[in-house]
């Protein structure tokens, strides 16, 4: 499960957006 947190994050961080890092938190939280 936790690797796929991971690799959510990941995909959501190259998005290189002001939002997408906000989210990435969020992921890394859950």
């Amino acid at each position: 499960m936790f690797s796929s947190v991971m690799a959510v994050g990941r995909r959501i961080q190259s998005s290189s957006s002001a939002r997408g890092q906000r989210a990435g938190l969020y992921n890394l939280w859950w």
